[in-house]
């Protein structure tokens, strides 16, 4: 896709230089949350074994999920995880901790040496903390979905979460761990303190989400400064658009259109005709995908429309009336429809 000489990417830009390519910031987001420190990948490693060990044979599963239900626990079995899938791994841990009890029980009567580590009380409560680190990235991630999400709105977030981390690294190194909801209550049902060890590691691994985060997303798209408020920003004489801006911040029948907007592309696109250049800068940062989720979006549609009993369906109206936004008139097509007379 885009290789350097014979790529899509590089083929469309060699007929339109113009053209800007970004990659999915769902992709470069997995990736950049996938990078653990050495103690932690090896809780992680031993977590999946554990899932595997249980969930992976059918008895095995029905036996936990008998244990569980008897010990009145609020679930009753584990999730697999995969890789491949965006939320798996923080679910997966997630469900892990909320049984931990109930797993490290199973582990013992199966004679399965994997249960010593839940005897280990450093590794509950790092377990505690991936559970709660990858849900707060969990949370970030469904937030980058939607039809509606731009590149903007990609980028706020992401300012968002890289300040969010500070807070959290900043109440560990204070000895707080109100920012880990799991690791938090482990630590207060237990009566204990977060060990200096673990605090060190945590901290680590804050500093290299930070690093990693900055890393896949510095080369982000720069800002148009007033696309979002050119009533309140300055004017750069050295802009293209300088003169356009000066006209549009004067005009109080734009302000009150702004004011009345229903978002930021509709409003530069109604002002084409009277500020060409400002209405194709800024709609330059609408148009861009800032992820794939409308293409999965798609392509779930069409899995939902065309099963193995309908492979012969042509669907390209079904899956245009799928992906659209537009509301169908129910009522006008039933008016409009003749009735079934009898013979």
């Amino acid at each position: 896709m885009i290789c350097v000489k014979g790529g899509f990417v590089t083929l469309v830009k060699n007929e339109w230089p113009h053209v800007t390519s970004s990659h999915c910031s769902l992709h470069r987001y997995a990736l950049a949350s996938k990078t653990l420190p050495p103690r932690l990948l090896e809780v992680m490693d031993v977590a999946v074994k554990v899932i595997n060990f249980i969930r992976a044979k059918a008895k095995n599963h029905r036996l936990f999920q008998l244990l569980a239900n008897g010990m009145g626990a609020q679930h009753v079995g584990l999730l697999f995880y995969t890789k491949v899938r965006w939320l798996s791994r923080g679910k997966c841990l997630s469900r892990l901790y909320e049984l931990w009890l109930e797993t490290e029980i199973f582990l013992r009567e199966n004679e399965n040496n994997l249960h010593v580590h839940f005897d280990n009380e450093e590794f509950v409560m790092m377990l505690a903390y991936l559970a709660d680190i990858f849900g707060r990235l969990n949370e970030m991630n469904q937030s980058l979905q939607g039809h509606d999400v731009t590149v903007n709105d990609v980028q706020d977030k992401l300012v968002g979460l890289s300040a969010q981390m500070g807070v959290w690294q900043a109440r560990i190194e204070a000895g707080s761990t109100a920012s880990f909801p799991f690791l938090d209550e482990h630590l207060q049902t237990q009566r204990i303190e977060l060990p200096i060890g673990i605090k060190d590691c945590i901290i680590g691994h804050l500093d290299i989400l930070f690093a990693e985060f900055k890393s896949y997303f510095d080369n982000a798209a720069l800002d148009v400064p007033w696309h979002r408020d050119p009533f309140n920003t300055e004017i750069e004489p050295t802009e293209d658009e300088a003169e356009e801006l000066a006209e549009l911040k004067v005009s109080k029948a734009m302000k009150l259109a702004f004011s009345n907007r229903e978002d930021l592309s509709s409003f530069w696109l109604s002002v084409q005709d009277a500020y060409p250049l400002l209405s194709k800068k800024a709609s330059e940062m609408h148009v861009q995908f800032a992820t794939i989720y409308l293409c999965k979006s798609g392509f779930s549609d069409l899995a939902t429309i065309k099963t193995k009993f309908r492979n012969r369906l042509d669907v390209g109206n079904d899956i245009r009336l799928a992906v659209s936004k537009t509301e169908p008139d129910i009522r006008g097509l039933v008016t409009r429809a003749q009735q079934q007379v009898s013979h």
